[in-house]
């Protein structure tokens, strides 16, 4: 089964998410603003030194992993050739999947909204843009091969 994935792709798609992300919470976007209303405070950033410093980029790797294969198989198996599929699959997993179960999950912990819209808004640009070039690529290969 994991043959039948353009494995380049994906592992450019995992790169491009943490990019993202490192842009979307740099300072030059919504860095500040997640740092003041997410209560996050940088003295309990642990040492460079540390496997705990790492381990949350371990995870964010592996996410995007998982995501990304999941993401394939899934329009491999509906058969998602055009973009405007692609696009409508990615919108609704995110709606259904991401957005409201972190708008749940923030509401029970008295989180602000603007937290929810950053951290949601953040993944709406990762799944779409991973929706877009899987669709594209299937669409030129007839699968994700």
């Amino acid at each position: 089964m994991i043959g039948r994935f353009n494995h380049l792709l994906i592992a450019a798609l995992v790169v491009a998410h943490l990019l993202i992300s490192l842009c979307w919470y740099s300072p030059f976007l919504f860095g500040y603003k997640w740092i003041n209303v997410s209560n996050f405070q940088l003295s309990a950033v642990p040492p460079y030194n540390s496997i705990a410093f790492y381990w949350p980029f371990l995870v964010s790797i592996v996410n995007s992993i998982v995501f990304c294969y999941a993401l394939a198989y899934l329009f491999m198996r509906l058969s998602i050739q055009n973009l405007w599929q692609g696009v409508l699959i990615g919108f609704a997993l995110w709606f259904t999947f991401v957005f409201l179960f972190t708008l749940s999950h923030h509401q029970f912990a008295q989180q602000e909204l603007a937290l929810t819209l950053i951290d949601t808004g953040r993944d709406l640009v990762v799944v779409l843009l991973s929706s877009l070039t899987l669709a594209v690529f299937s669409r030129r290969n007839g699968s994700h091969e």
